[in-house]
């Protein structure tokens, strides 16, 4: 992955709401609501539930993209900072 594309990501991501996110889990850690949340600014920012055509999601799907959602605005920068530290080793490796 390039450079270009790096700061094209980081410019994507800091345009979305404030993090951290998280997938609403209402009080009892079971909400169904299919929401996830800005706990920063505390609202919701992301709504994953559908049905289109044949295909419904299912609750265990819409689990899974809620966390999945919640969780790329912490893993995205944490895998732009990996993927820079080791072009970095390999641009110093492959100096000599």
């Amino acid at each position: 992955m390039n450079d270009d594309r790096l700061n094209e990501i980081e410019k994507l991501l800091s345009e979305t709401a404030p993090g951290p996110w998280t997938a609403c889990t209402a009080s009892d850690g079971n909400c169904k609501c299919g929401l996830v949340w800005s706990r920063k600014l505390d609202i919701p920012i992301v709504y994953c539930m559908g049905k289109e055509k044949d295909y419904t999601i299912t609750n265990s799907e819409q689990s899974a993209n809620m966390k999945f959602i919640a969780e790329a605005k912490t893993l995205v920068p944490e895998l732009i900072a990996e993927i820079k530290r080791l072009q970095g080793l390999l641009d110093r490796a492959t100096a000599f």
